[in-house]
């Protein structure tokens, strides 16, 4: 006996299927680029002219935040778009809870403090952020090496990578080894739960990832570390 199977064949086909799926993943990645975009480009809280200071409570720092570089060092004029967003400035205020920072320090903070709320007072923009995430501060006129870490912070400057293989052959430096290794050049006073355990000339190794980097008036890179991201000593 002969039987017959039978398929129905769905209306949609698998193209069809397949374009609707593409679709609806687009749609869903525009709602969340346009939501990201929206997020970037929130101005900041303009504080009323009436009012001629900021007293910070707690922890908290307010900060004069440098402007942005508005061109190139050839002299290009930069889109808003592009320029650099400062991580550094003046603070003009502490609250009662800091302990290492005072009024009129010039600071460098973290660009991805989550803690830190932009303003717009007298017509320039200005910082509130806590002292945890200020990572340094630095004397009038001087320049990164004299940057003084704050809480478990370490300013280190990194060992040159290898420009050669141990075979001779030169490396491009998009295959060179990031730096790992490094010399101490200032440590922090650390915190009451976090003891910084290095000091000035220590050699040590650290996470690869790690750290806030800068570049001294010269050209010369630095790395600003947390006692966690040390690995350890070298002897």
């Amino acid at each position: 006996m002969a039987f017959a199977l039978s398929h129905t064949i769905p209306s949609t086909s698998f193209t069809q299927r397949k374009f609707n799926i593409q679709k609806s993943a687009a749609t869903l990645r525009n709602k969340v680029c346009s939501r990201s975009t929206s997020l970037r480009v929130l101005s900041a809280v303009e504080i009323p002219s009436k009012f001629s200071t900021v007293s910070p409570n707690g922890n908290r720092v307010f900060v004069k935040a440098d402007k942005a570089e508005e061109s190139t060092a050839g002299g290009v004029l930069l889109p808003s778009s592009t320029q650099e967003k400062s991580t550094s400035g003046v603070i003009l205020g502490v609250g009662s809870g800091c302990k290492e920072l005072k009024e009129g320090d010039s600071v460098f903070f973290s660009k991805f403090g989550i803690n830190i709320t932009k303003f717009q007072f007298e017509k320039e923009e200005h910082v509130l952020l806590s002292e945890e995430e200020v990572i340094g501060a630095i004397p009038v006129g001087g320049d990164i090496p004299d940057l003084k870490p704050c809480g478990d912070r370490v300013l280190v400057k990194p060992f040159k990578p290898a420009d050669a293989s141990t075979g001779g052959v030169l490396l491009p430096e998009s295959a060179k080894d990031k730096p790992m290794t490094g010399e101490v050049i200032a440590a922090g006073p650390g915190t009451p739960d976090k003891e910084v355990k290095v000091t000035t000339g220590d050699k040590i190794v650290y996470f690869k990832w790690a750290g806030d980097k800068m570049k001294a008036k010269n050209g010369a890179m630095y790395v600003v570390l947390r006692q966690q991201d040390i690995f350890g000593k070298l002897n």
